[in-house]
């Protein structure tokens, strides 16, 4: 991690959850956002309000699309918008700190989970600020009804939540890979925006729904959303072109693409440095033979799961052909810590699979790791920045599984 992430990642952490304490201690909960039950007191109604829709935005964020340029969109958005509507800015920061848990930050490192939940909480605490401020004044400049209040609201909340919060990722993102900001937010394309603006639709409806018809209406609007998930997928059409049918993960021609790009990168970086992990199943001829090839595709999905769940949120991983995978380590200190991101991805491969199929599946990894820093290179020179590291990082490949499997590694300053 380079000075400047560190300080970055501090002052989010910092900014973050100073706001929430802050509004938590100076402002009440709005009444609103309660769950309208006779039976108990104000106050508990508005705990179990908070907690409602803390509920919603966890499994929103269990549904989350894996962004080529490194990050993940999740589907709390709307969860986050309807409680800062109903609530103000305590409801929507607590649900936007805690309703953006994922269970992939079990492996992240704690400072990192902070900044990702400070990074959250900062635009939902930003968000009902203004909304304080600014609803009453729009309300004795236009007669809104009900409904109409509700939605400026949730349009307003979700633009500042995703304008802010993506301005803070963007640029988190941009210290991990040594890009420049507006190279980072390029690729927040127009269907990002449109997914955004959708989901500030669906905040309002929910909002609506939770007052007018009950508490458990947007239960239903939730496992609509799942099964429209699922049955037509995440991935949009541009991604189709750049991912693995089999796997999700990129594909060779994308990989590729990206490589060159972060090897460029890193040669106009003092003491950046990157790394490549090549990863071959080995013996997977035999899985196919003996159990089948849908079993054998089965294997290489899971395989896939399984590497993109062991690596960091901002690293690259593809297959470029039938049981051979890669992955591309950004920002790395040195060979250790390649070493162990690739025992991880490791461990993570060999864990038995259990199939219904073809029951316990044993499978065997060697993998390959090159570490090195980038190659400074002038317009019209010639051959790929990314060839030499990629050919270390096959012949350490090689030399893992010359010696029957598991990792080896080749760091340039070793």
């Amino acid at each position: 991690m380079t000075r400047n992430l560190r300080v970055y990642t501090a002052f989010q952490i910092v900014l973050g959850f100073g706001a929430l304490v802050l509004v938590s201690w100076a402002l009440p909960v709005e009444s609103a956002v309660g769950i309208a039950s006779p039976r108990l007191s104000p106050e508990v109604n508005q705990v179990l309000g908070v907690a409602f829709w803390v509920v919603l935005a966890l499994a929103g964020s269990a549904l989350f699309v894996q962004r080529p340029e490194g990050g993940v969109v999740t589907l709390d958005l709307p969860f986050v918008v309807a409680a800062t509507v109903l609530g103000g800015p305590v409801a929507g920061g607590w649900v936007a700190m805690v309703g953006s848990f994922e269970l992939r930050e079990l492996r992240a490192p704690w400072y990192g989970v902070l900044a990702n939940h400070a990074m959250a909480t900062l635009p939902a605490v930003v968000a009902g600020l203004v909304w304080l401020d600014l609803g009453p004044w729009l309300a004795n400049l236009v007669s809104f009804s009900p409904a109409t209040q509700y939605l400026v609201a949730a349009l307003l909340a979700a633009a500042i939540v995703v304008l802010l919060g993506s301005a803070l990722a963007v640029e988190s993102l941009a210290l991990r890979s040594g890009r420049s900001f507006r190279e980072v937010a390029a690729e927040f394309g127009l269907g990002y925006r449109v997914t955004m603006a959708a989901e500030a639709v669906v905040a309002w409806l929910m909002v609506v729904v939770y007052l007018s018809v009950g508490w458990w209406a947007p239960i239903v609007c939730l496992i609509a959303i799942f099964a429209i998930w699922h049955a037509y997928g995440a991935d949009s059409a541009e991604q189709s072109l750049t991912r693995d049918a089999m796997t999700g993960l990129l594909n060779a021609d994308a990989f590729g693409q990206r490589l060159e790009d972060a090897m460029g990168r890193a040669g106009r970086r003092r003491k950046a440095r990157v790394a490549i992990i090549r990863i071959d199943l080995n013996e997977f001829r035999r899985i196919n033979d003996r159990y089948g090839h849908d079993i054998g595709d089965e294997v290489l999905r899971r395989v896939g799961r399984r590497i993109r769940g062991a690596i960091r949120t901002f690293d690259l991983a593809a297959r470029l052909a039938k049981d051979d995978f890669v992955v591309l380590l950004l920002d790395v200190p040195d060979g250790s810590a390649a070493q162990r991101i690739a025992g991880r991805i490791h461990g993570e491969i060999t864990r038995p699979m259990k199939s219904s199929g073809a029951g316990t599946i044993e499978i065997g990894a060697s993998l390959g790791v090159a570490v090195g820093s980038g190659e400074r290179r002038r317009p019209g020179d010639g051959g790929s920045a990314a060839e030499p590291l990629l050919g270390r990082a096959s012949l350490a490949l090689h030399r893992a599984q010359r010696s029957g499997g598991g990792i080896y590694v080749d760091d340039e300053e070793s």
